[in-house]
């Protein structure tokens, strides 16, 4: 029989063998490490105040030393522990997550007035800026003929009105806007950030349209992680927060 069969015979005869030395299990053909190390399935949480009442109520028993909350982005918040275990793992313990059902302003789409005064209403924190854009575009409408003066810096809008369009009144558009959208958890104040604020119509000046556009450089998201874990900090003091 040849060699190499003979050699493949005792690898399968092998194959899956495991053998004891001080202790831990190794795999008899290549010597790696078996652990089983049953881990905790996460809970699931929507808010951050639901986190903090799992924390303080403690209903697994948890060692609030080994554990740490870990802020992994602007929408999601881990509880873990230490490492532990042979294999230098983290157990977790609980997930806040923002619910995926609640619905973010669609940044950068143009939309048609109403559909845009609404988004703004529902996706917003009412602030100054807010007011502004809402008035200003609450006067729009596709029956009104819109001249649009863009010079790359500012943008204004000729709106002509009456049965002829005789009537004329330019109003200047609002350009970079402090406006506060929901982006991250309804447990906190929204961080505001800079927008840029545009107005276009088809070529017969009706029909506008309007669209935000984000201008802080993505500034908002470092700003908001910092202010979930201020805010966790102010809840618990006996946990790690690392951002």
């Amino acid at each position: 029989m040849d060699k190499s069969v003979i050699e493949k015979i005792v690898e399968l005869r092998d194959e899956g063998a495991t053998k004891e030395i001080d202790g831990l299990t190794f795999s008899r053909q290549h010597m790696n490490p078996i652990y089983f190390a049953p881990r905790p399935e996460p809970i699931g949480i929507c808010t951050l105040t639901g986190l903090i009442d799992y924390l303080e109520k403690n209903v697994d028993s948890v060692q609030k030393p080994d554990l740490m909350l870990h802020i992994v982005d602007t929408k999601t918040v881990k509880l873990i522990s230490k490492l532990c275990g042979l294999d230098r793992q983290r157990d977790g313990f609980a997930t806040a997550r923002v619910d995926e059902k609640l619905q973010e302003y669609p940044f950068g789409k143009y939309m048609v007035v109403e559909e845009f005064v609404i988004r703004l209403r529902s996706m917003f924190k009412s602030t100054l800026d807010l007011e502004k854009v809402i008035a200003y575009t609450s006067k729009l409408s596709s029956g009104t003929i819109i001249e649009t003066l863009d010079d790359g810096i500012s943008q204004s809008a000729t709106i002509r009105t009456g049965v002829s369009g005789a009537v004329k009144k330019n109003e200047t558009a609002p350009i970079i806007v402090n406006l506060k959208p929901f982006r991250t958890f309804r447990d906190l104040d929204q961080v505001e950030s800079e927008f840029l604020f545009r107005i276009q119509t088809d070529e017969d000046g009706k029909n506008p349209s309007c669209a935000l556009f984000e201008a802080d450089g993505g500034k908002w998201r470092s700003v908001t992680i910092q202010a979930i874990k201020a805010w966790l900090a102010e809840k618990i003091s006996d946990i790690a927060i690392i951002a």
